[in-house]
């Protein structure tokens, strides 16, 4: 059973998706090669010289999911995964983007609703 103070819309930590990333001043993602030329220059004009001053991001995976997944999952010691039923559906759980997709509609949904209740 969840507890009321144990509930966060947040996405898990544990979660591959997760993004450990500063969310104010992000590094940029990776591109595509050809949009990436663009960025740069477009039609012989020179773009944005700031793109990569917040640094470059590799990988849009949590880097550390599968060091993480130990916490909440058998895993043996040349790295696989012991799968049962409870713990497929906490890797499930965690991973899902539909279920926090679904999370996140739901609090947006509670706010337009407390809102039209409590106008300011």
């Amino acid at each position: 059973m969840v507890r009321a103070a144990d509930f966060t819309v947040m996405m898990d930590p544990r979660s591959r998706y997760y993004d450990p990333c500063d969310t104010i001043r992000p590094p940029m993602p990776p591109d595509d090669p050809a949009s990436h030329v663009f960025m740069h220059c477009v039609d012989g004009m020179k773009g944005w010289r700031c793109w990569h001053a917040n640094g470059d991001r590799g990988d849009l995976e949590n880097p550390d999911w599968p060091q993480r997944m130990k916490e909440y999952a058998d895993v043996s010691e040349d790295g696989r995964v012991k799968l049962t039923l409870d713990s497929a559906l906490r890797v499930a759980h965690i991973n899902s983007p539909d279920y926090q997709d679904q999370l996140e509609t739901l609090y947006l949904s509670a706010l337009d609703v407390s809102t039209e209740r409590f106008p300011l």
